[in-house]
């Protein structure tokens, strides 16, 4: 009787249909992860590379409104960056001297479907004689496509098709503003 993995169809819809992994397939049927692999290449079924496997097995996955990314926007003209270490997601970073608004970063974007990884980290900063706090998110398949909107080559541009709306305009002067006067000179 012919095994439910050397059916080259029922394989490839598993696969690469349903995205299950190797290890998924094998303990579902109750064999060997090497099994599922080797018949994989038998049938000529491309098999994935490591990141793409990790990334289907652990990604994460949120709905971007239109409020959010008008919101992220503002913070990404400020101190806000995107990073991505694969080719499948980003997280969001941000630093701050300020606990209070890395607290409300990380409670904005939770409020949007985007988690914290980790905890706010404070960090002390001999040269300046102060503390700053960090916080990033978990990474998203869907902040990908904003990452390299706003990094083209790798490093930050604003993007050209930007648009300000109040909300960007506001999370960019609250992030990144300022009312401080320089100190008048006196001009004789």
């Amino acid at each position: 009787m012919q095994k439910l993995y050397q059916n080259k169809d029922w394989l490839y819809n598993i696969y690469t249909i349903k995205n299950l992994s190797t290890v998924q397939v094998s303990i579902l049927l109750k064999v060997n992860d090497e099994t599922i692999r080797r018949w994989l290449h038998k049938f000529n079924i491309p098999v994935r590379s490591y990141g793409l496997a990790k990334h289907l097995k652990y990604g994460n996955h949120c709905q971007l409104s239109s409020e959010m990314i008008k919101w992220l926007n503002g913070e990404l003209l400020g101190d806000g960056n995107l990073y991505s270490r694969s080719s499948y997601s980003a997280n969001f970073r941000y630093g701050s001297k300020y606990f209070e608004y890395c607290q409300y970063v990380s409670d904005t974007l939770k409020w949007f479907g985007i988690e914290q990884s980790g905890k706010i980290n404070k960090r002390y900063h001999k040269d300046r004689n102060c503390y700053s706090y960090f916080y990033q998110s978990r990474r998203y398949a869907e902040l990908l496509p904003i990452r390299k909107q706003w990094y083209p080559e790798g490093k930050k541009i604003i993007p050209k098709d930007l648009k300000l709306t109040p909300l960007t305009l506001r999370q960019h002067y609250i992030g990144d503003g300022s009312l401080v006067h320089p100190k008048k000179q006196n001009l004789i």
